[in-house]
């Protein structure tokens, strides 16, 4: 196809609708468009300038040679008269005939190029159009329709669909159509890419006349039938997963319809930005699922999960019905948790909700509101009793596979529960009471306990605190502080003692004394010591990082957390993720006497395991409990701390002192150093330097603050 022109005017209006519209998103090389000539503009005095210079010449030409030819061939005058009038009618003919070939082939491209302008402008409009459908449209379906829409109606064409695909190796299934007055034949119904056996193409496919298309005899009839003569197919590419197309755009013409180099490049850009508006569609949804879906399970979470118990509570209120709050939690899966390891555990849980959604009414909700621990809402009930009857077939629980080919356990579940409107009034206030019912001691697997207002205080202080304990990593409430321990000789820092804090967003800042002992009662302990090693082992790095080589972190290690099955495992993975696993990682665990005691043996081959792996291991709190020679002659201990309560008494109390001496003695014996806890006074200090203690801890050198803090430590102490 040879070049088009255009004239002055109207590449002007071109111009005009390019300023009116968004500059077209630009695409990688795959779907760059291809480099378009510029066109010479021939304006209409350019022409008449020309058709002149062309007669003028041909007559100047004429007149010359003719005269000429005349006075060389003849010589009677009035043959010469004769002649001249013949020529001179002649010419006349032959300038006329010349002149109306000169405007006819101008006039020809001059309509030509107004009929190329006036489709321009409408593939300009439609991609106007596209760009403002990006910014308003906010699902991929309807976008799909109006960008077809946009087609028929700005872009003039025929008919138009769009097919998308939600994989790379996935059928593309129609996602919108417009146009053709007759209706979409069957004929016509699969995608083009697929009836010519191109559906993994990257590159458009243009057919500018549809007799010469390889396609079948019924497609052809069809398409004859709807007056369709030229058909494109672009490729909508997948910017977020870098495919050439999740889809394909299909424009359909008449017989004037013609794919020049200008249009094919605007098609393109449009596919493309079809691609880019597709994808910003999926992050929004990607986002406003993440806002209120469990990820794991796919389930709502706890906000939305109070969005949906509100308006149940408002329709119960208006129809007089009864809405019941059931929390659960399975016991069973957590002791599988611990016993096979995470991947085993994310699998059951996400078997746990498919079972309690298909187990559930219509209209009424599961969420995922803990690592174990799932709330229904169960809404429009008549009377309480409905809901007893639909916990009992609740709490069975499913019966799964725990790994491929073993036998199949039961995961009973056990429930607390709170009824609208006999126990609260507030979604809040239903969920917390569940939850606290939930934890009593007399809720087993396979029951649903109900609130009641006449748990004594205390029991319900208790509860509150294990109910915010659940949430308190996930609504990022636990911190650690750290405090120095120094050389006794030097008062130079040698490292620091890990502490948790936990400032819940309900009950303000909670001691250790208080969530510590629940946590290792109802297994949290597990997932508060997974936080506080992962915590320490990034601080360690980051010390490092910084030229603190030398510096180490104790953390303290509850005895079901030591003991459970997989400990090292998971110890092993913490280092590694942190960079800290080249030997000498600069971490230490503390350890009671009271955990080592309740497995001996198998808590020295645990410390075993953890002194290979370059970990120095604190025996701390030593004197408060069972202090047996024998025992710890056994134990693979690096340091020994003395407890508080010794430290306490000192200097003044001569027992103490001489009982101090002999353990650090003892320690010494043992290749063990010793570390004295609650050192606050200078006094103090003096005497454990004195009597060869190794290192102290204690206001004195610190008070525990977070590690930011620490280059602000009292007596002189820099890190």
């Amino acid at each position: 196809m040879g070049p088009l022109h255009t004239t002055a005017g109207e590449a002007s209006a071109i111009g005009l609708v390019k300023e009116q519209v968004c500059q077209p998103l630009k695409g990688n090389d795959m779907h760059s468009n291809p480099k378009i000539p510029r066109r010479k503009v021939h304006a209409p005095l350019q022409i008449a300038g020309r058709v002149t210079a062309i007669y003028a010449i041909v007559g100047a030409l004429w007149i010359l040679f003719s005269d000429r030819l005349l006075a060389l061939l003849v010589s009677d005058p009035d043959k010469v008269t004769q002649l001249q009038t013949l020529k001179g009618w002649v010419y006349v003919g032959f300038t006329a005939l010349l002149l109306a070939w000169l405007i006819g082939r101008y006039t020809e491209r001059l309509h030509r190029e107004q009929t190329n302008v006036r489709r321009l402008n409408r593939t300009y409009q439609f991609l106007s159009g596209i760009n403002s459908a990006i910014v308003r449209v906010r699902a991929s379906g309807e976008l799909a329709q109006t960008a077809c829409e946009l087609a028929v109606d700005k872009g003039n064409f025929t008919g138009a669909r769009i097919f998308l695909r939600n994989g790379r190796d996935q059928p593309a299934d129609l996602a919108g159509q417009a146009g053709l007055s007759g209706g979409w034949p069957p004929a016509m119904a699969a995608p083009l890419v697929e009836v010519m056996g191109q559906a993994d193409a990257v590159e458009p496919i243009w057919i500018g006349r549809m007799e010469n298309a390889a396609l079948p005899a019924a497609w052809h009839q069809a398409a004859q039938e709807q007056g369709v003569s030229a058909v494109a197919a672009l490729p909508i590419p997948d910017w977020a997963k870098n495919q050439p197309a999740r889809g394909w755009l299909e424009l359909y013409g008449g017989a004037d319809q013609v794919f020049d180099a200008q249009e094919a490049a605007l098609l393109r850009e449009i596919a493309a930005d079809i691609g880019l508006g597709l994808e910003t569609i999926d992050k929004s949804n990607s986002l406003q699922t993440l806002a209120h879906y469990d990820a794991l399970t796919g389930l709502p979470n706890e906000a939305l999960l109070i969005g949906r118990l509100q308006q149940a509570l408002s329709r119960a209120h208006h129809n007089q019905r009864t809405v019941a709050v059931v929390v659960v939690d399975c016991p069973e899966l957590t002791r599988l948790v611990d016993i096979r390891g995470r991947h085993v555990g994310d699998r059951l849980r996400k078997q746990l909700a498919d079972y309690l959604t298909a187990a559930l009414r219509e209209g009424d909700t599961v969420a995922r509101t803990g690592q174990d621990e799932f709330t229904l809402v169960l809404a429009d009930m008549a009377q309480s009793g409905d809901m007893v009857q639909l916990s009992e077939r609740l709490l069975r629980g499913p019966t799964v596979p725990v790994d491929e080919g073993a036998m199949r356990l039961a995961l009973p579940l056990r429930g607390g529960a709170a009824l609208y409107p006999s126990d609260a009034d507030t979604a809040e206030n239903l969920i917390q009471y569940a939850a606290l019912t939930l934890h009593t001691a007399a809720t087993a697997p396979g029951s649903c306990m109900f609130y009641s207002a006449s748990l004594n205080p205390l029991t319900r202080s208790q509860l509150r605190l294990e109910y915010e304990l659940q949430h308190a990593i996930e609504r990022d409430e636990l911190s650690l502080v750290y405090q120095l321990v120094a050389d006794t000789e030097t008062r130079r820092p040698i490292g620091a003692e890990a502490l948790l804090r936990w400032h819940s967003g309900a009950l303000g800042n909670v001691g250790p004394g208080q969530f510590i002992p629940i946590a290792e009662a109802n297994g949290l302990i597990h997932p508060l010591g997974r936080w506080v090693l992962e915590r320490s082992c990034h601080q360690i790095a980051t010390w490092r990082a910084a030229g603190l080589r030398d510096f180490s972190v104790s953390v303290n290690v509850a005895a079901p957390q030591l003991l459970r099955d997989g400990f090292i495992d998971e110890l092993r993975r913490i280092l590694d993720r942190t960079g800290l696993c080249d030997g000498a990682p600069g971490l230490a665990i503390e350890i009671t006497e009271t955990a080592i005691m309740r497995d001996l043996g198998r808590a020295v081959a645990v410390l075993q395991q953890i002194r290979d792996l370059g970990i120095r291991l604190y025996l701390d709190d030593f004197g408060t409990g069972y202090s047996s020679l024998s025992y710890l002659s056994q134990l693979p201990i690096d340091v020994l701390k003395i407890d508080y309560g010794f430290t306490s008494k000192l200097p003044h109390d001569q027992r103490t002192v001489s009982l101090v001496k002999a353990i650090i003695v003892l320690a010494h014996s043992l290749d063990v150093s010793v570390v004295a806890e609650g050192v606050e006074t200078a006094e103090q200090s003096e005497l454990l330097r004195q009597l060869g203690c190794d290192a102290i801890q204690g206001y004195l050198i610190g008070r525990p603050v977070p590690a930011d803090q620490l280059q602000a430590a009292p007596a002189g102490v820099v890190l």
